[in-house]
This record gives structure tokens, sequence and C-alpha cells, in this order.
């Protein structure tokens, strides 16, 4: 069996998962135990590899990247979507693959799919993401860490 994450939390007496999941008897489990409060030296580690990781995606002399220079879209944006060679036949062989006891969730996955909002004339989420507008200290990218964590503030200035 495929490993699956299913979230969950301690009462105080017993481990009590959040979401429906049938589990069989003798199913093994591995769990990982997510502390609300970490110590200094925990939010110091997260803080440097959070800062490693945004200095090693963003470089000083990072251009600002325009949609035009896109040269091959996602297989989930735009005209590549179109180009998908999915077919009702693939998918309802995929389903055929599906274990009985997760076709309740599949239906449930296919039923919100169904019920979401037609987007097809709505654009396309990197001309949606290019329009928007951050302000915020010049620093933010850099120390969003310490923003995240409380470490440092962002004063709101009331434009009226």
């Amino acid at each position: 069996m495929a490993s699956v994450t299913v979230r969950g939390h301690f009462d105080g007496k017993q481990i009590l998962l959040d979401e429906p999941f049938e589990l069989r008897a003798n199913d093994r489990l591995l769990i990982t135990v997510i502390s609300q409060e970490l110590d200094a030296s925990e939010k110091e580690d997260w803080r440097m590899l959070s800062h490693q990781g945004l200095r090693g995606a963003y470089a000083e002399n990072e251009p600002e990247y325009t949609l035009d220079m896109i040269k091959e879209p996602a297989m989930s944006y735009g005209a590549a979507r179109q180009e998908s060679s999915v077919t009702k036949e693939k998918v309802k062989a995929e389903i055929d693959n599906v274990p009985e006891r997760h076709l309740e969730e599949l239906l449930h996955i296919i039923k919100r799919f169904e019920a979401r909002e037609d987007t097809s004339g709505a654009k396309d989420i990197l001309e949606s993401l290019s329009e928007i507008k951050i302000q915020g200290p010049e620093d933010f990218s850099e120390n969003i860490d310490l923003y995240l964590t409380g470490e440092r503030t962002i004063e709101v200035v009331d434009p009226y």
C-alpha cells in the first residue's frame, strides 16, 4: 500500500484523525509530532534555512521576468492545457485501478471539481500574479522569516 498523509491531533488521551480514513487492523503508522512551540534554537534553525533558500532563489542581479520570456508554459496553464492528450478513456482506466476503499474520497474530489467555477475566460495565473503590487520594507524578501515569526514588524500607515 502506498503511504498516505492524514492530519490528526492528540486530545490528551488518544490520537484522533482530522478527516475520515479507513484503517485496517495492524496497518503500520508513522507518526510525526509537530510541536506548537519551537525553542529558540529550532526557531533560529528554521530562520536560517528559510534565509538560505530565499538567498539561493533570488540573487542580487536577478532580472525582472515578464510573461513574454516564458518559452514553455506549464501543462496546467494556458495553451498547453488544450494540447493535453488526456482522454476520458485514460481517466476511466486510472479510476479502475483505485482501491475500493478510496472510491468515496475520489467521488468527493470529482464532485468538488465539477462544482468549481468555469475559469475558461479568466486570466492565467502568471498574468494575474504579474498584476499584484506589494508594498513593504526594503528588506522584506531577505528577512521574510523574521516578519512571519513576528520578530520584525511592518508599520502600517493609514492612507486616509
